[in-house]
């Protein structure tokens, strides 16, 4: 019965420890982030997966492969952020929405998206009381590297939309706009 209300989902699950690629048995007609927050077990079930070490690059090489498996539970607590599955509703039904272009610092990179909030309410009061999963829109990846300043960081990946664990991330901040000619990060100068 399980199987009949969920649809499969292929997704890259990253942790601070490897990058999880696989399938997610999502609920029919929800999101990635309102299934990882809505489901109370700890543990996220995944299937025909294969761990590689971690990292941002896509494909990832061969060598960096870990294990593969037919079923993986990975604890949500783990999870930095996933790509793939379904995004979470951009509009919130009857609620004034603020959409904001954010910048979210992990340790390997910084993620710039578009977060949509409740109008009115602060970032620092909405990441206060927000569910852990949440859906950034518009997403570009840059990598941090060494002691190359932010402005100079060049986009690695791009995204329709990624499912981000506000409880992991290192820092948030408002990101500027980008005009279309420059796609690097420019937070400070």
């Amino acid at each position: 019965m399980y199987a009949r209300s969920t649809e499969p989902s292929e997704v890259r699950v990253h942790t601070a420890e490897f990058r999880i690629y696989g399938t997610m048995h999502l609920p029919k007609g929800g999101g990635t982030a309102t299934f990882l927050n809505k489901d109370k077990r700890p543990l996220v079930p995944m299937t025909g997966v294969l761990v590689y070490a971690p990292g941002y690059d896509h494909p990832p090489r061969a060598e960096e492969m870990r294990a593969t498996a037919d079923f993986l539970a990975v604890q949500k607590r783990e999870i930095l952020w996933v790509v793939g599955g379904r995004p979470d509703r951009m509009e919130l039904p009857g609620v004034p929405v603020k959409k904001q272009r954010m910048a979210l610092l992990f340790g390997c990179c910084v993620l710039v998206g578009v977060l949509v909030t409740p109008g009115g309410v602060r970032l620092s009061d909405f990441l206060a009381s927000a569910k852990p999963f949440q859906t950034l829109f518009d997403v570009k990846l840059y990598a941090l590297a060494g002691d190359t300043p932010a402005r100079e960081l060049e986009v690695r990946q791009a995204f329709e939309f990624v499912t981000v664990n506000v409880q992991r991330i290192l820092g948030i901040m408002e990101a500027p706009r980008l005009d279309d000619e420059d796609t690097r990060l420019t937070l400070f100068g």
